[in-house]
């Protein structure tokens, strides 16, 4: 197992949290984003798809820059890991088009790695 200086785990610290939130500004802005117009069936569905993205997206793009980044500190890593496992499975069950009532618990568990993620940040 290779080892780091603590200059090389200070830089990767801030890299992996400087990703995480670009990814969760991406979600934000996508995720809130409403139709001018109720009625238009296009974009809302372009809403949609851009929400989706950003979730799927923002967890793949976290599990590049850990990739890119070994000397991130393991409990830093594995916190990302776990959010962006759940941000990819998030946006596969909006993909999947289920009803609202199963997809409570798991967005509401954003919160606790989105928590739990910014706690090691600090």
């Amino acid at each position: 197992m290779p080892t780091f200086s603590n200059q090389q785990i200070a830089d990767a610290k801030s890299k992996i949290c400087a990703a995480y939130d670009l990814v969760l500004e991406a979600i934000a802005v996508n995720t809130n984003k409403q139709s001018p117009t109720a009625s238009d069936f296009a974009a809302q569905y372009a809403i949609a798809a851009n929400s989706r993205l950003a979730l799927y997206g923002g967890g793949g793009y976290l599990l590049d820059q850990l990739a890119a980044e070994p000397a991130t500190p393991p409990d830093l890593a594995q916190a990302v890991k776990a959010a962006a496992a759940r941000y990819r499975e998030v946006a596969i069950t909006y993909l999947s088009e289920r009803p609202e009532s199963p997809q409570h618990p798991l967005t509401d568990s954003l919160q606790e790695v989105t928590m739990r993620v910014d706690g090691l940040c600090k």
